[in-house]
């Protein structure tokens, strides 16, 4: 069961609401790179959809990615916080997995960074380029960023259970 009264009654409220907007923003990142992942490539290349959806479609969702990570660590600290505050003494095994998240987070923060690049180049763009070498690589980063965060929450599942 995904929400069980008894765990408000025990975190709180605000703990609870923090750890949902937690869970939204990871959904967000992983809906918006998903969304990018597939809408690329389908996109026939040189085509006047795609230079427009090059110029603002890519960056805007990018924006939206920017922001859901840094929802994501700012939901993580609070929950932590406010876990430790209540005297949570964290298994070896939650401690682990709380460094995998960490980790993914970090492998999918640099391929965000790397899509804004590719993202800015494939902007930068003569109208009259037919590369799509810059796009074909903000796809494939945005996929592998969506399976990451995938990783992340099925991880997160985890530790709400613990």
């Amino acid at each position: 069961m995904l929400f069980d009264e008894s765990q408000t009654e025990r975190t709180g409220p605000l703990s609870a609401a923090i750890l949902w907007i937690h869970v939204l923003c990871g959904a967000v990142w992983i809906g918006a790179s998903a969304c990018l992942a597939i809408a690329i490539p389908a996109i026939a290349a040189g085509s006047d959809e795609f230079r427009e959806f090059s110029r603002q479609g890519v960056p805007a969702l990018n924006r939206i990615n920017v922001a859901a990570s840094i929802g994501l660590v700012a939901t993580g600290a609070g929950k932590l916080v406010s876990l430790t505050a209540r005297g949570f003494a964290p298994s070896t095994m939650f401690i682990y997995v709380l460094f995998m998240k960490i980790g993914l987070f970090m492998f999918m923060t640099a391929a965000l960074a790397a899509s804004c690049r590719a993202a800015a180049t494939l902007k930068a763009q003569d109208e009259s380029a037919e590369s799509s070498a810059p796009a074909r690589k903000v796809a494939w980063l945005s996929g592998l960023t969506a399976a990451m965060g995938g990783a992340a929450m099925l991880l997160g599942l985890w530790l709400v259970g613990s």
